[in-house]
């Protein structure tokens, strides 16, 4: 769909211009690193605060997860490929059903490699700023390193006679095409873009 691509940037560009006066504003209150949390402790009260700190706790438990569920399942396939094999019952989440590859079914007990991740994910938290930061930067530079692969990879594939019409016609279903799908796409690459 030829119009998500707009539809996002122009999103981003409104709430990073959004984003750059609230953070104007909050880093002049207090310019370390609490400055969300702060602000709110300075004005509305300390309940406000409260919520805002167990929301920022939520946030980033959620974001753990998903996080650490997208890297089990790239564990799970290079293992596989180089030829270890991790059990399906340690490689889902409690209680789904994997069908294996003989065609039973087996119920998961749990994410094993997940656990793992987050694990070592904490460690590096325990272990200290600089490190994680440093670690960070390695993984950043990584998954950069993969988007431009696959950016050289697939230009050849690119046909633009597919950019016409740039936005389809909606095909009365919600999120099929029209404003609604490049709204519903956009929100797909919203959570995904967060959770990298």
């Amino acid at each position: 769909m030829p119009g998500l691509p707009w539809f996002c940037r122009s999103c981003w560009q409104a709430s990073h211009q959004f984003s750059l006066l609230v953070l104007q504003r909050v880093r002049i209150a207090r310019p370390d690193g609490r400055q969300r949390l702060h602000l709110w402790l300075r004005h509305p009260g300390e309940v406000f605060a409260w919520i805002i700190g167990w929301d920022l706790i939520l946030e980033y438990a959620l974001g753990a997860v998903t996080v650490s569920i997208g890297w089990s399942g790239y564990v799970v396939s290079f293992l596989h490929d180089i030829g270890i094999d991790i059990p399906a019952q340690l490689s889902a989440a409690r209680g789904t059903l994997t069908t294996m590859a003989d065609g039973t079914q087996v119920t998961a007990i749990f994410n094993l490699p997940a656990v793992i991740i987050i694990g070592i994910v904490t460690l590096l938290l325990v272990i200290g700023i600089k490190e994680s930061a440093n670690t960070n930067n390695v993984i950043v530079i990584i998954k950069v390193a993969v988007v431009l692969l696959f950016i050289a990879g697939a230009h050849m594939a690119i046909n633009s006679a597919n950019w016409h019409p740039f936005i389809p016609p909606n095909t009365g279903v919600r999120e099929n095409f029209g404003w609604t799908g490049v709204v519903g796409g956009a929100g797909v690459c919203v959570f995904c873009l967060h959770r990298i």
